[in-house]
Formats: structure tokens, C-alpha cells, sequence
């Protein structure tokens, strides 16, 4: 266990973007930016949980491009906290994505100071995500996540 420190301990890693249509926004990537995405897959997210309460599983497909050091993914999703975002606020900026070694002290670390988790997702040793409620001051989320894959939703 880290000690209490006076900032947190995060990488940076990812922007997430929510769409309601992947493979529209990647045409459009493409169209626009020239811009082909690097890996993309699609999986059903079981598990979440979202203000206290088990989320059903749910499809989600993503496309990840490169970014200089971090990378942008798009992501539709049927459920959780990315649908609910789509519904709210239409397409955008979902989460700002930040790898940590340790996720409950980094989420004890937020609360510490105000900031409450929405939304978890627990997969045992491969790994373990806390969105932070900071849509409201931020207009996105911040994601946590601790992780023994290479790099984060990707296979190694």
C-alpha cells in the first residue's frame, strides 16, 4: 500500500470519445482526418457497477488510434456509464483514461478530497476500473485503471 501523498499517482494514457455509431465516426476519422485506427474490437461488458447498482451486460465496440503518448479510442456501447453519457450529452469526450498501480488507494486518495467513484468494473487479476464523478466540473469522466495487460482493452 502507497502512502497518503499530497497528488495522486496517475499516467495519462487515453481519450476516450463516445459515439453512437463506431464504424460511422471511424469513416468519418478517415474521411476527414485520414486517419485508420490501429486495433478496433468489439466484447460484451459484464459486471459494472453503476451508482451502486449491477449493470446487465452489454456490447461494446472500440476503435484506438494513436496519439502521440496517449491514444484515442472510440467507443459505442449499449450500457453503463458510456450509453448513459450518449443519452445525456450526445457524442463526446466520455473519459480521460489514467493507469495507477493501485486503484483503491487512488480511489480513497479522490474521496479524500470530493470526488466519488460512479462506476466500477472488477475482472479479478487482468484488471480493475473506477470512473470518477467528475462529469460535473469536468464535463467527462476520469478513468482509473489498474492492469497487468501490456496496454489497457487490448490483448497482449
Amino acid at each position: 500500500m502507497m502512502e497518503d501523498q499530497d497528488t495522486c499517482h496517475i499516467d495519462v494514457f487515453e481519450i476516450s470519445v463516445s459515439v453512437p455509431d463506431r464504424d460511422k465516426a471511424i469513416q468519418e476519422f478517415r474521411d476527414r482526418l485520414g486517419l485508420e485506427p490501429y486495433y478496433m474490437m468489439e466484447a460484451e461488458l459484464p459486471g459494472f457497477i453503476l451508482r451502486g447498482k449491477e449493470v446487465p451486460p452489454f456490447k461494446a465496440k472500440f476503435a484506438f488510434y494513436r496519439a502521440g503518448p496517449v491514444r484515442l479510442e472510440l467507443l459505442e456501447a449499449e450500457g453503463g456509464i458510456y450509453a448513459e453519457y450518449i443519452r445525456k450529452h450526445g457524442p463526446g469526450v466520455n473519459h480521460i483514461g489514467c493507469r495507477v498501480s493501485d486503484v483503491d488507494f487512488e480511489v480513497d486518495w479522490f474521496k479524500k478530497r470530493g470526488t466519488e467513484t460512479i462506476s466500477t468494473l472488477d475482472v479479478g487479476p487482468v484488471a480493475k476500473w473506477a470512473y470518477l464523478d467528475t462529469e460535473s466540473i469536468l464535463g467527462f469522466y476520469i478513468e482509473l485503471i489498474q492492469t497487468s495487460m501490456r496496454e489497457p482493452g487490448l490483448p497482449r
